[in-house]
């Protein structure tokens, strides 16, 4: 959630999750293929009308580091919302 007036941002809601549960595991996954599934956080805890942001990405499951993502620019993909 976005910070008012300097104050630290709020965690609203998370998932972590396999990416398409096991119908897909990412070894298999090709370049450039493109894959899709739906995923539904719970944003009751967030104040209304509040700007929202959203960081998206993907973890190494051996260790928990953070992969690179939009091309190697970022470990995270980050989109502004409500």
């Amino acid at each position: 959630m976005a910070a008012e007036d300097g104050a630290p941002e709020q965690v609203v809601a998370q998932l972590d999750a396999q990416p398409l549960g096991d119908a897909r595991p990412a070894t298999s996954w090709q370049p450039g293929e493109v894959l899709t599934n739906t995923y539904v956080l719970d944003l009751s805890a967030a104040p209304p009308e509040t700007p929202l942001t959203y960081y998206f990405g993907y973890y190494d499951w051996r260790d928990g580091s953070r992969l690179p993502v939009d091309g190697g620019r970022d470990d995270k993909l980050v989109l502004h919302g409500k």
